[in-house]
């Protein structure tokens, strides 16, 4: 049997005006947002869009990086995924990716500026500090119908990142939207984390224009269940990290 010890860091308390949050010292989050493409269409408000993710979440977590998806932005999310440097996404605990996005059968990509980084690429949740939530707000990353696969293709995109230790992955399985109408959600979000909402609960009201996926795993059914509908951004870390051969299930949660 795997046990799990977890070390709670610093606990430090802001108060705002009559509303008071708890931030954890090490509770690192970094964002990733693209709006411009060598190949691919200009993506509006992309970088409005995420500046209000960070000043609604900024209250409870630290930003720990905020980068556009270039120069050794690749690397971070491969063999320097570790490294705050270049955006490793496992050098924080909750990694926000706002591009352009795509999937097959096999795997789901996200567009850098020039070029994308492929999920078979990707393992995260085995660094120091260890990404516990990776959200990609980027078109058709989580497919679910019969011409990308079905829904066994889910797992067969991300098993490797969820075997590395990753807790939850927020995604779409099918259009993301970008647009004047659409710069208030990352806000959104970051607004329902705060308020301790389960995390697909906040990424599926947020994005409930658009066509939201989440996707967790468990030991069994229940366990998975109880992770994908449980986790929040206060208690992430109290649901034990599954890696390896002790992740026995996975389950997700589509549209609204």
């Amino acid at each position: 049997m795997k046990r799990f010890l977890v070390f709670l860091p610093l606990m430090i308390t802001i108060v705002f005006l009559g509303a008071s949050f708890t931030v954890r010292a090490a509770d690192y989050f970094g964002v990733f947002c693209q709006k411009y493409f060598a190949h691919d269409p200009e993506r509006p408000y992309a970088y409005t869009h995420c500046q209000r993710f960070i000043d609604n979440f900024a209250p409870v977590a630290s930003l720990r990086w905020y980068y556009l998806l270039q120069g050794c932005a690749n690397r971070g999310f491969t063999d320097l995924d570790g490294d705050p440097n270049c955006g490793g996404i496992d050098s924080v605990k909750l990694a926000y990716v706002s591009s352009h996005g795509g999937s097959d059968a096999t795997r789901s990509w996200i567009a850098l500026q020039d070029g994308s980084t492929l999920s078979d690429w990707w393992h995260f949740g085995n660094n120091a500090v260890e990404a516990s939530i990776y959200a990609m707000k980027a078109c058709t990353t989580m497919p679910v119908d019969a011409a990308h696969g079905g829904t066994a293709a889910l797992w067969t995109r991300f098993a490797e990142v969820f075997r590395s230790g990753t807790r939850m992955i927020l995604g779409a399985y099918d259009s993301m939207y970008s647009g004047w109408s659409h710069q208030n959600e990352g806000g959104t979000f970051a607004t329902y984390l705060r308020w301790g909402l389960p995390v697909n609960v906040a990424w599926r009201a947020a994005y409930s224009a658009h066509h939201p996926n989440t996707m967790a795993t468990g030991t069994n059914s229940n366990d998975c269940w109880n992770r994908l509908n449980g986790i929040t951004w206060n208690n992430h870390k109290a649901f034990p990290k599954l890696a390896g051969g002790s992740v026995g299930y996975w389950c997700a949660r589509w549209g609204w």
